[in-house]
């Protein structure tokens, strides 16, 4: 159960909120904001099913390239927090270049009500160099080696593209690879359609977008159950960047929503 809240908790920051990385994103730039703090409220068939809050640090170093460190906690809340009381808290630290946002480490703690397991991955040239797991994860048929994942990102790094608030010309039209130490798979984001906010002025942004599974799962979840599409809109902060205020996409268990909360 507690890959399962993961699995809609993270990646809820994982598949809805667009792991978009630097890697392989045409338009990665570095951020525009020194630090960027939000918290989202996860619907799930639409019952309050749990949050999520970021908060991220973006700084300079002394060869003029920059670092950034970013934490998210995602938990269970409401009435499935009451019965199954699951999340995870992880940590991502790396380099800021003119490709994005380039993982060093990233760390990840999730927790169930009688189970618990780490993650860490430890980087070298853009690429997993470690990958460490308590309890070890067992070699399956379908299991994939870390050092093959190259020039990929961390759940956590990728996310934050899609996250920090941004230009408009800067979102959207973007692919990821992402693998989170055990499982490959890949965000594929259509271009910015406008659409009409609260104004009527054409001030949010729709991107459709795609989840595409790539290696490391289960036969049965490949296939045609391998890709599942969402959406994500975006609106302007009042100071010309725009940031997700919402996203949204069908599950098994329903449809699956992040929002902002204000």
């Amino acid at each position: 159960m507690a890959r399962r809240a993961l699995g809609r908790l993270l990646p809820a920051a994982a598949m809805l909120t667009a792991m978009m990385t630097g890697a392989t994103g045409g338009k990665a730039q570095p951020p525009a904001v020194a630090n960027h703090n939000a918290t989202y409220d996860f619907y799930l068939g639409g019952i309050w099913a749990g949050e999520i809050t970021i908060d991220a640090n973006f700084g300079s170093n002394l060869d003029g390239g920059g670092t950034y460190r970013a934490g998210v906690t995602a938990s269970t809340a409401g009435i499935v927090g009451f019965f199954l009381k699951a999340g995870v808290e992880a940590e991502a630290v790396g380099r800021i270049g003119a490709a994005g946002l380039s993982p060093v480490r990233f760390t990840a703690d999730a927790y169930e009500p009688r189970r618990r397991w780490l993650v860490e991955i430890a980087y070298a040239n853009g690429s997993p160099a470690s990958v460490v797991a308590e309890p070890a994860y067992r070699l399956r048929p379908w299991s994939i080696s870390a050092r093959d994942q190259r020039g990929i990102a961390d759940p956590l790094s990728a996310a934050l593209e899609a996250l920090v608030p941004a230009a408009a010309d800067e979102i959207c039209s973007q692919t990821a690879d992402i693998f989170d130490g055990e499982r490959r798979w890949a965000i594929e984001i259509g271009p910015p359609r406008h659409e009409g906010g609260d104004g009527g002025g054409g001030d949010r942004i729709r991107c459709d977008a795609v989840y595409v599974r790539i290696a490391g799962f289960k036969p049965k979840l490949m296939g045609e159950r391998a890709r599942r599409p969402f959406a994500l809109f975006f609106e302007d902060r009042g100071d010309g960047l725009f940031h997700v205020v919402r996203a949204a996409g069908k599950t098994s268990f329903g449809l699956a929503v992040l929002l902002l909360r204000e």
